[in-house]
């Protein structure tokens, strides 16, 4: 069943697009995510990996939800980490920086995302793509929920 049989081609092709590099954003985030996941040290230990490995899990399943958008759409699903540095906006950690650090910058990443979905998100009302503006919505209610949790660790 083609649930996208009213949006025209080129309308596909923009979703898809930025629903690409959304995909980048998300993985790189995730990573990050998950190599401060492996580097907490005391005296956030306890409560910051807990709360990084719930939200690398919910991450992953972002990674997985919006490829499968982009298939969907007819478009092909980059493969490559270099691509996804290439598209993405989330900066990678060149070292491990100490927790405090470590949470700014996932916030401020988390920021990264609400805005890029913003962008994807409105494009999808305009062309009444109701499918991918229901997963953006969910993504942007995650990226707040885990703000408003790394937030409350500072």
């Amino acid at each position: 069943m083609n649930y996208y049989s009213d949006i025209s081609v080129e309308d596909k092709t923009a979703i898809a697009n930025g629903l690409i590099k959304l995909l980048a954003d998300s993985y790189l985030l995730y990573l990050k995510t998950q190599n401060y996941h492996r580097n907490v040290t005391a005296p956030l230990f306890d409560v910051m990996r807990q709360m990084i490995e719930e939200q690398n899990t919910e991450l992953a399943h972002v990674v997985d939800e919006i490829t499968d958008r982009i298939w969907e759409l007819g478009m092909p699903v980059p493969d490559s980490h270099q691509v996804y540095q290439t598209l993405s906006s989330i900066g990678e950690t060149v070292s491990i920086p100490p927790e405090v650090e470590m949470i700014n910058q996932l916030i401020h990443d988390h920021e990264i995302m609400i805005r890029s979905t913003g962008t994807v998100l409105t494009h999808t009302h305009v062309v009444n793509d109701a499918i991918t503006a229901m997963l953006l919505t969910q993504n942007l209610r995650l990226h707040r929920k885990h703000m408003r949790a790394l937030r409350a660790l500072l």
